[in-house]
């Protein structure tokens, strides 16, 4: 089972735009990114869902440091990598692996574990992407 966050980054990842409309789950998706399996995590998850939506829409200074991966750089510098402990390496690897168990592909799933081991660890980055 995956979680609300891991959902709604996954839905972003495929270019499907959610929103909070009038309390309910505004779905806006390209036809070949809204599958099953996420037409059926986004309704297991719609009010954790719409609660981050409108946290993020309340508190625009917080939702720049989520969890969500929006402000890590990715992939992360060698010399960001080389400053982390072996024990937030290892939470990484570990968290990146429960990811590819719930269902993302490997690349969303070490991107999503790096941003949620930099910030839980008090590490936000400055918006970029490195390709």
């Amino acid at each position: 089972m995956t979680s609300a966050a891991t959902t709604l980054a996954e839905a972003r990842r495929r270019g499907v735009n959610l929103a909070e409309s009038a309390g309910r789950l505004a779905v806006d998706s390209p036809r070949e990114a809204f599958t099953p399996d996420l037409r059926e995590a986004l309704i297991a998850h719609k009010v954790e869902i719409l609660g981050l939506l409108k946290s993020e829409a309340t508190s625009p200074a917080e939702h720049s440091t989520s969890s969500l991966g929006a402000t890590h750089s990715w992939p992360p510098r060698p010399k960001q990598l080389a400053s982390w402990s072996l024990e937030k390496r290892e939470l990484w690897g570990r968290r990146a692996n429960q990811l590819e168990d719930e269902g993302l592909d490997w690349r969303a799933a070490e991107q999503q574990a790096y941003c949620e081991v930099a910030e839980a660890h008090g590490e936000p980055q400055p918006l970029e992407t490195r390709r």
